[in-house]
C-alpha cells in the first residue's frame, strides 16, 4: 500500500500546467532548431555546411548580444524592462521561421535568408528564456522548480511527438500553430504574477554592491556552465560535417534529457537536492578532457555518443542554472536577468 501511494505522488508530481507544458513545447521546438546544430525537419538536402554553419553563427552571436543588450537595458531602464513583453521576442521568433522555410524555396539567397533567421531566431530564442525565467523566479520556490523541471521532462516527449507529423507540415506547423501556443502560454501565466515582489521594483543602479557581491560568489559557477555550453558547441561540428549524425544526437540528447528531469524531479520531490556546481564540474572536467582527446582517433559511433552525452549534461546544467538563477532573485529582490548566472550552490530552499 505504502508504494503505491508512493507511486501515486509522484505520478501526481509528473502532472503538468499551463506553465509547465508552455516550456515544454518551447524547449522541444527549440530542438527542432538550434539544439544539436541540425534542423531535423528540413529536408536533409538543404542542410549543407554553408547553410549549416552560416546559420549557427549568426543565431550564436545574436543569441549572446540579445543576453548583454538586456543586463544593459535592465541596469540603466529597469522599469520598461520588468515587463512581460512577449511579442518582442515573439516577433523575432516568427520572422526567423518564416525566414528559414523562405531559404529553402529560394535556393539563390539561401545562405543570406538562414543568416536572417539566425539572426531572428537568436534574438527570439534568447528573449523567450528571459521570459520563461522571469515567469519561474516569480514563482514561490516549490511551484517554480517543479514547473521548470516537469516542463523539461515534458519537452523531451514533445520533441519525439513531432517525429509522428510529416516533416513537411511540421516546418510549417512550428511558426503558426506551436509557437503561438507557447507565447500565448507565456503571456497568460504572467497575468498571474504578484507584480509588487522586490524583483520587479528592484532598481540595480541603487545597490551596485548587491550586484558585485553576486558577480564574486557566481563567477566559478558561470564559468563551469560557459565551459560545458562552449564544448557542445563545439559538438555541433558533427552536425555541419554530417547532418543525419546531428539528427541522431537530438535523440539522444532529448531522451538523455528526459531522463535526468526525471532524476532531478525525485532528489527535489525528496528534499535533498543540494549540488554544488562548481565542483560538479570538476568532476566532470576529466571525461570532458578525455572524450576530447579521444575523439580524432575514435570510429564514428563514439564521437556521436559524445555529442549526445555533452548535449544532456548541458542540458541539466541548464536546469539548474535556471533553478538557482530564480532563487537569487528571490533571496536578494533583484531582477532574474540581471542574476542569470549560476550559484556554487542549488539547495531545496523549502527544506
Amino acid at each position: 500500500m505504502a508504494a503505491k501511494s508512493h507511486t501515486s505522488s509522484f505520478v501526481a508530481l509528473l502532472k503538468p500546467d499551463t506553465a509547465s507544458l508552455g516550456y515544454a513545447l518551447f524547449l522541444a521546438i527549440n530542438a527542432a532548431s538550434i539544439w544539436g546544430g541540425v534542423f531535423p525537419f528540413m529536408p536533409m538536402e538543404f542542410q549543407t555546411g554553408q547553410i549549416l554553419f552560416a546559420f549557427f553563427l549568426a543565431q550564436s552571436l545574436a543569441f549572446t548580444a540579445t543576453f548583454f543588450a538586456s543586463v544593459v537595458g535592465v541596469y540603466f531602464f529597469p522599469k520598461p524592462t520588468s515587463r512581460f513583453m512577449a511579442w518582442a521576442a515573439g516577433v523575432p521568433y516568427f520572422l526567423g521561421w518564416c525566414a528559414l522555410i523562405a531559404a529553402i524555396y529560394l535556393g539563390v539567397y539561401a545562405v543570406v535568408l538562414v543568416e536572417v533567421g539566425g539572426v531572428l531566431l537568436g534574438v527570439g530564442t534568447a528573449g523567450f528564456y528571459m521570459l520563461w525565467q522571469r515567469l519561474f523566479a516569480s514563482r514561490d520556490a516549490d511551484q517554480g522548480n517543479r514547473e521548470l523541471i516537469v516542463g523539461t521532462a515534458y519537452g523531451a516527449l514533445f520533441y519525439f511527438a513531432l517525429y509522428l507529423i510529416p516533416n513537411a507540415v511540421t516546418v510549417f506547423l512550428i511558426p503558426t500553430v506551436f509557437m503561438p501556443l507557447f507565447a500565448l502560454s507565456i503571456v497568460l501565466q504572467s497575468r498571474t504574477i504578484e507584480r509588487d515582489q522586490p524583483m520587479f521594483q528592484d532598481k540595480p543602479r541603487e545597490h551596485p554592491k548587491v550586484y558585485g557581491h553576486l558577480i564574486r560568489d557566481y563567477w566559478r559557477g558561470a564559468l563551469a556552465i560557459g565551459a560545458i555550453g562552449f564544448s557542445s558547441g563545439i559538438m555541433r561540428a558533427l552536425a555541419i560535417a554530417e547532418p543525419s549524425v546531428g539528427s541522431i544526437v537530438n535523440i539522444m540528447s532529448m531522451a538523455a534529457s528526459f531522463a535526468i528531469a526525471v532524476a532531478l524531479l525525485i532528489i527535489w520531490r525528496n528534499r535533498n537536492l543540494r549540488i554544488n556546481i562548481a565542483t560538479a564540474f570538476r568532476a566532470f572536467f576529466p571525461f570532458l578532457v578525455t572524450g576530447f582527446v579521444i575523439l580524432p582517433l575514435a570510429a564514428d559511433p563514439y564521437a556521436t555518443v559524445l555529442a549526445s552525452l555533452i548535449y544532456a549534461v548541458y542540458s541539466c546544467a541548464i536546469v539548474l542554472m535556471m533553478i538557482q538563477c530564480a532563487q537569487a532573485s528571490r533571496d536578494n529582490g533583484i531582477k532574474s536577468v540581471q542574476s542569470n548566472a549560476p550559484d556554487a550552490t542549488v539547495a531545496d530552499e523549502t527544506a
